[in-house]
């Protein structure tokens, strides 16, 4: 690469973490941002810096902040590059540890106009931070919000059900998972000319060695492999992936079908479905024998769930756009009710944060009211929609007690708790209901995104 072809890198990615910068200040993502990636291109570099600077969002911002305020004659940068190109020399000093030279070497590069002894004053202060000290006058939540980068909304939440020093390992997990992480793959029989998993999974792993790639089979479901990441893309690029025959699926999707227990001859009822990954477990573990209506409220979002039906091979689904708090089928008596439904609940997407990390950043009371508002509506629908003695599957990917133990309490006078698999971790003790019944998968337990699930009969 030329020095302009590295300049014009270097910018690229300077500005595109100038952007995210403005979207977290401004609390809201918005068009603009749509707008401004088709003009900088995301490309390798830039969003590995790009996704590591929101991971530790608070706490860059919050050491940037106060080497600021150490400087005089103050500087106040308020363009996309300045506040870019400060936060990528904080990340690379701080975090990733390169000398001073090399950080100014690096601003030279990027060709951005700073004034030269304000540079030299925060490049030194960045490198000499102590975060001992600047913690001093901090409470407790404060400190560890801002040295593990966990918003104080998610410690808020959490405190009640978990311990402090638990908190601290679930979201260090999150992060560690997003730096040296593994993904999952499962095999998708129903591309596989047999159907039998068995039958394909030596020529799967024949794949995979021939093309030297680690892996791990799952412990509890044979169809899964964890693959490190570094990996991910001769995956991809791969045969088997193309044609459909392994898909990329987080072990929480599956434990959630395998909980449904799906059936050749059930009509199933799958909620919120949309784009599709767990509707297409359904019909490969019911051999696509099952009647399954899967519906969602937004439209874009079913016409991946309906290109997914062809890519993987679904059959007997039907896709209905509809409001699931009142879906065409809760009026209906004796007729159109479900005998299995699976409601995998719009949630805040507190467990994802490791594949999402700009969700930390959106956390807040108002969000978390109204997704709690919607799905207490949702479910209790589900619960019309389904037959006497049905079962109902409730999970969302979310870590917060209001999203999952609490809103199951609400209708467990309308159902009976089934038992859940013993390797899952017990949901928090907030409700009267044996731990048994109720589930958790937590990264740093399963290495899994965070999952609340609870399996139902209606009485």
């Amino acid at each position: 690469m030329n020095s302009k072809q590295l300049s014009n890198s270097l910018k690229n990615t300077i500005n595109i973490i100038g952007m995210e910068v403005s979207q977290l200040r401004s609390k809201h993502l918005g068009q603009d941002q749509n707008q401004f990636f088709k003009k900088w291109e995301k490309g390798a570099q830039s969003e590995h810096y790009r996704l590591e600077i929101i991971r530790n969002w608070n706490k860059i911002n919050y050491l940037i902040q106060k080497v600021l305020r150490s400087i005089s004659p103050r500087f106040n940068p308020t363009t996309l590059e300045h506040n870019g190109l400060l936060f990528y020399l904080a990340y690379r000093i701080h975090f990733e540890r390169i000398s001073l030279s090399k950080a100014t070497q690096e601003y030279q590069i990027s060709k951005i106009t700073l004034p030269k002894r304000f540079l030299h004053h925060f490049i030194q202060r960045i490198e000499s931070f102590n975060w001992k000290i600047a913690l001093q006058s901090k409470n407790e939540k404060e400190k560890i919000s801002l040295k593990y980068a966990i918003p104080s909304f998610c410690i808020d939440r959490l405190l009640p059900v978990l311990p402090q020093s638990e908190i601290q390992t679930l979201f260090h997990k999150m992060d560690e998972m997003a730096r040296n992480c593994t993904f999952t793959i499962r095999i998708n029989a129903l591309q596989l000319v047999s159907n039998d998993v068995n039958e394909f999974i030596p020529k799967l792993e024949r794949f995979l060695h021939q093309n030297k790639i680690r892996f791990s089979q799952d412990i509890h479901y044979p169809i899964l492999y964890h693959i490190p990441i570094e990996f991910k893309s001769r995956i991809l690029q791969g045969a088997l992936y193309k044609a459909g025959q392994i898909i990329i699926q987080d072990k929480a999707s599956i434990a959630t079908i395998k909980c449904l227990d799906p059936q050749s001859n059930d009509l199933i009822g799958d909620f919120c479905a949309a784009p599709g990954m767990k509707t297409s477990l359904i019909a490969q573990f019911t051999r696509n024998q099952a009647q399954i209506v899967a519906t969602d409220f937004h439209a874009t979002r079913l016409n991946s769930l309906n290109y997914l039906s062809n890519k993987l091979n679904i059959k007997n689904t039907h896709t209905i756009h509809a409001d699931s708090t009142q879906t065409p089928f809760r009026k209906v008596q004796g007729k159109l009710k479900f005998d299995k439904i699976l409601l995998d609940a719009p949630c805040t997407g507190s467990g994802t944060f490791t594949s999402n990390p700009a969700l930390k950043w959106r956390q807040n009371s108002t969000f978390l009211e109204q997704v709690t508002n919607l799905q207490q509506k949702i479910l209790s629908d589900a619960l019309e929609c389904l037959k006497p003695k049905g079962i109902l599957v409730y999970s969302t990917c979310s870590v917060y007690p209001e999203e999952g133990e609490a809103q199951i309490s609400k209708i467990q006078d309308k159902v009976n708790f089934l038992k859940l698999p013993s390797w899952f971790s017990p949901g928090y003790t907030i409700i009267d209901i044996d731990s048994i019944f109720i589930g958790r998968l937590q990264p740093h337990v399963h290495n899994t995104a965070g999952f609340f699930i609870a399996k139902m009969q209606k009485k």
